[in-house]
């Protein structure tokens, strides 16, 4: 039986090429990344939790 990648190391081993990868594999990514930057409030002050998937 094949040994699991542990999930910090799966994350961490893509960190670098995650944005490219979805930015030019991923149909209409570009305009959901813009839509949903365009949402976050514009306050220094604001604070983000990105609960992942």
């Amino acid at each position: 039986m094949p040994t699991l990648e542990p999930m910090s190391r799966f994350f961490e081993s893509r960190l670098d090429g995650y944005d490219e990868h979805m930015l030019t594999t991923i149909e209409g990514a570009p305009a959901f990344y813009s839509m949903t930057a365009a949402q976050l409030p514009l306050s220094h002050q604001t604070r983000l939790l990105d609960l992942g998937c």
